[in-house]
């Protein structure tokens, strides 16, 4: 058995990635609902705009710097 990625388009099933059968190739379709996509959490774009321009560059090159230096780093004491 083969499973695909599709979507509904209003008409018609269509599959996300290439299908290979011959063309009129009669198939048995059985259909189940992908997992859904959870909901966007966190500040919506639009309520950030009145910062924008708050930092200095010094300030955003320092924390580009913070941010390149400090993550991915793990404390194991920390935990």
């Amino acid at each position: 058995m083969l499973a695909i990625r599709g979507h509904f388009d209003g008409k018609v099933l269509v599959p996300d990635e290439p299908v290979e059968f011959p063309s009129g190739q009669r198939l048995i379709i059985r259909l189940e609902p992908d997992a859904p996509v959870p909901p966007l959490q966190g500040t919506p774009g639009t309520a950030l705009l009145p910062f924008v321009g708050t930092m200095s560059a010094e300030e955003a090159a320092q924390m580009m710097r913070d941010i390149e230096e400090g993550c991915g780093r793990v404390d194991e004491d920390g935990w």
